[in-house]
């Protein structure tokens, strides 16, 4: 735990759980690799169920699909890619900003404190909106036979500021 003295009091940095190792795969992964062979094999994986199953539920989503297809890739790398990942998901534990935990604890520690706490608060509830609303989209709809959709949006800490929607 670290604590900074700040001139409105103290801030304390906690240890957050760790990732477990497929988070911090696919965190350093899937944008710059996976998402465009996902998105391919999504499609075909679409393709050949709608052909098979005529009208009937597909048997997972996309979000299912791609942890599944990241888990899988994860398992075949080799020891020099999971020993980056074990180190990437270490860094990760601590309670600071996920692009830049050095940056964030000196802003901290130079006594930007509110602004800067309000920003990491801000960025980690939204990096973590899409899981949230696909695992509860995902569970409503095996309650109920629904389907739902929702836009959301607003200013983005991470991008300076800028406005983003999700669907």
């Amino acid at each position: 735990m670290v604590t900074n003295q700040g001139s409105k009091g103290a801030i304390t940095l906690k240890k957050q759980r760790l990732w477990q190792p497929i988070q911090a795969y696919h965190d350093l992964t899937y944008e710059q690799i996976w998402k465009p062979i996902i998105d391919v094999e999504w499609e075909y994986h679409l393709k050949n169920q709608n052909a098979d199953n005529q009208g009937q539920v597909l048997n997972k989503n996309r979000f299912v699909f791609m942890n599944q297809f990241m888990r899988d890739r994860y398992n075949e790398e080799d020891e020099e890619m999971k020993q980056r990942v074990e180190e990437h998901r270490q860094a990760k534990s601590w309670d600071t900003s996920p692009d830049d935990k050095n940056d964030a604890y000196d802003q901290l520690v130079i006594g930007k404190n509110s602004l800067v706490m309000t920003n990491i608060a801000f960025y980690r509830a939204i990096a973590q909106l899409p899981r949230f609303l696909a695992s509860t989209a995902e569970s409503l709809q095996a309650q109920t036979g629904w389907f739902m959709t929702v836009i959301m949006g607003g200013p983005v800490p991470s991008d300076n500021g800028r406005i983003s929607t999700i669907v």
